[in-house]
């Protein structure tokens, strides 16, 4: 699972964004399908990567995000907003499979990979799943899957 740990940038996206209540999740395909459909209409992209970013939730919801890089913001869709994510490292966690076992990859990444590196989780960044060509949503093909899991990380501080 575990893939590397990576210095990125600051970059910025342009996409749609929802709190999704943590007692209706099945809500995030139906805002997933509708990103899907709108994703053309966003100008000044920088690649063909997607890019879910999930700040820190709140008490009762999770931030959902999803964008593409742009390299500025004008001319932002109707209903869409930009998100600025700010440099950071992080420890790039690939998820192969379907959705529905992602929380395999996050059981991994806080009960082993953190304990075993000896690294931290900085809840002060967002997590990033980034999907490229090799993402399958649905249907056949959906157990070959990939997408990566970018987790801000710090190297922890022993006392």
């Amino acid at each position: 699972m575990f893939s590397r740990i990576e210095k990125k940038d600051a970059f910025t996206t342009v996409g749609l964004e929802e709190a999704i209540p943590f007692a209706e999740t099945k809500k995030i395909m139906p805002h997933i399908l509708n990103f899907l459909k709108r994703f053309p209409e966003i100008k000044h992209t920088v690649n063909k990567l997607q890019y879910a970013v999930c700040p820190e939730p709140t008490k009762e919801a999770f931030i959902y995000h999803l964008g593409l890089e742009v390299s500025k913001t004008e001319d932002i869709p109707e209903g869409m907003v930009s998100r600025v994510i700010p440099a950071h490292e992080y420890a790039v966690i690939i998820h192969k499979g379907s959705k529905m076992t992602i929380m395999e990859t996050y059981d991994y990444f806080f009960k082993k990979w953190l304990v075993e590196e000896g690294y931290e989780h900085v809840k002060e960044h967002p997590t990033v799943e980034v999907y490229d060509e090799r993402f399958v949503m649905d249907g056949p093909g959906v157990e070959e899957s990939i997408f990566e899991y970018y987790f801000p990380i710090k190297k922890k501080v022993e006392a």
